[in-house]
């Protein structure tokens, strides 16, 4: 209420020349009949100050306001309403349950890194033509149930891309071990190979073969010589 007075006595021509003549050289009768008209026309005009002040908010509040805003996504429709929250609850479901399981994959990852990741793996699969339709809830719920159906035989794009992001936190894991303890490299090397299969133990040996072959090779070393002449 103090604010809407404030208000009346800075726009209302007739407030002001009343407080205006407050302030002149004027009897205690005079001061006392002009006390009398400003509080007569405040409450004459604060019930229409108040509708303006109130609409006022109402239009800051409105769905297309609040939309432009950023605050809300989309204007619903109230006849589609049900359909729409059924499909946003049943995505945020699916969807927090997938990031979970990359959050614990890979601890690293925050909310939205794991939202980003899953975002494009959709896009990965559906193509760029259709990325916005990440932003259906239908849709996206749709695929996340799908992927997750063909998960088990470990066919689908999130199930292949889930054992990626699992391969690197481990790769990370022992690379970041071996950093602070350099001294149990060969130690943990030969552990590692004693607990491999032998048919994976020669896959190793023929890899770290091949790696060992290249860093040799003359082209390497070429390659090397060049880069120190450049720098």
């Amino acid at each position: 209420m103090k604010d809407l007075v404030k208000t009346m006595a800075r726009l209302d021509p007739e407030l002001i020349e009343y407080r205006n003549r407050l302030t002149g050289n004027i009897t205690s009768e005079e001061k006392a009949a002009l006390d009398e008209k400003i509080q007569n026309r405040e409450k004459y005009l604060i019930p229409m100050y108040h509708q303006v002040a109130v609409h006022f908010a109402d239009l800051h509040d409105t769905p297309e306001r609040m939309q432009e805003k950023g605050v809300i996504q989309d204007i619903v429709p109230w006849r589609k309403s049900r359909t729409v929250l059924h499909w946003r609850l049943r995505r945020l479901l699916i969807q927090d349950r997938i990031k979970r399981n990359m959050m614990k994959m890979q601890p690293s990852l925050n909310d939205g890194q794991a939202q980003a990741m899953l975002r494009r793996w959709f896009i990965e699969e559906k193509g760029t033509t259709e990325a916005y339709l990440w932003d259906d809830n239908k849709v996206a719920t749709s695929w996340m149930e799908q992927q997750l159906s063909m998960g088990e035989m470990g066919e689908s794009i999130i199930a292949k891309n889930m054992k990626s992001v699992q391969r690197d936190a481990i790769i990370n894991q022992i690379k970041m071990a071996l950093e602070e303890s350099p001294d149990v490299a060969m130690d943990a090397l030969v552990e590692l190979f004693e607990s491999l299969s032998p048919c994976k133990r020669s896959d190793a040996l023929r890899t770290l073969s091949h790696l060992e072959t290249y860093n040799n090779s003359p082209s390497q070393s070429l390659d090397v010589q060049t880069s120190n002449m450049e720098s």
